[in-house]
């Protein structure tokens, strides 16, 4: 559903006085390389407890010409999250991790985000860790990771059960026309795994309504794919991908989703939809 713009100036004003534009100390700058990422420490101004990220991206010269992008979209991540805690039921509250359990419980106000270290592809899960234990903060009183950082490192915090994982993530449905496959997943993560990329990357496709890799996907709640549709791909607004939503692509992908939501309130087993398709496991938790 569309975003109300009084919600919209919320959020850029929770924005502004969340990511605090802090100079990275010198030691701790990338100087002689364009930077690959950041770490970056989120602070509860009441008592000091602290969370250490990490945050990266693997395009080229993106760091240095617009150093803040990075941070810029990582803290709206966090403020998407605290306001759709609210939203989500008391059990899956209870599944957030705790640097957002504390913003839904205390207040997302109290908290503020700001850049430590610059780094290098080869720095990035080096740094982590040492600000993570500088910190202290897997010690529950002292911060709120659950992790000793790193991508070596293994998890020490609480693992959520397959029930939790369902309830935070969005199913999807994926159709290779080429290929003749179909196949639903529990969630976008799952499906990026089975193809081999990121949940991110199976994610913008789903919302720009846009194939990957010759997969379309779509949302299995009808009123999420509905508004896709509609939004994102009959009435396409992006000067991004509007190129590609032809008039042929736009009445090929209305049909396709309604066969989709044919196929989803029929048995499976049903060839009216997808007929010869080869209907694959569902990839489950």
């Amino acid at each position: 559903m569309p975003i109300e713009e009084s919600k919209l100036e919320k959020n850029r004003k929770i924005l502004n006085n969340f990511l605090v534009d802090k100079k990275v100390d010198d030691k701790y700058r990338v100087v002689y390389d364009t930077p690959f990422g950041y770490i970056y420490c989120i602070e509860n101004l009441k008592d000091g407890k602290k969370y250490i990220g990490a945050s990266y991206t693997s395009y080229i010269g993106t760091a240095s010409t617009t150093p803040r992008a990075q941070l810029i979209k990582r803290a709206t991540d966090y403020i998407y999250e605290y306001n759709k805690s609210f939203s989500d039921y008391g059990s899956t509250v209870k599944t957030l991790r705790p640097i957002i359990l504390a913003m839904h419980s205390e207040g997302i106000e109290i908290f503020i985000m700001y850049p430590l270290a610059e780094t290098t592809k080869d720095t990035h899960g080096i740094a982590e860790k040492y600000f993570i234990r500088k910190y202290n903060t897997d010690n529950p009183n002292y911060g709120y990771n659950v992790t000793r950082g790193g991508s070596l490192v293994g998890k020490i915090g609480r693992k959520m059960n397959p029930d939790d994982k369902k309830l935070r993530s969005d199913k999807v449905i994926a159709v290779h026309m080429n290929d003749k496959k179909l196949i639903i997943a529990d969630s976008m993560k799952l499906f990026g795994d089975y193809v081999g990329t990121s949940k991110d990357m199976i994610k913008n496709a789903v919302r720009k309504g846009m194939p990957y890799k010759g997969w379309f996907i779509f949302y299995t709640d009808a009123e999420k794919r509905k508004y896709i549709l509609i939004n994102n791909v009959i009435n396409d607004q992006d000067k991004r991908t509007q190129d590609r939503h032809s008039e042929k692509a736009k009445t090929f992908y209305t049909e396709l989703c309604n066969s989709i939501s044919g196929y989803l309130s029929l048995d499976k087993s049903s060839d009216e939809y997808f007929p010869k398709f080869n209907i694959l496991p569902n990839l489950e938790y």
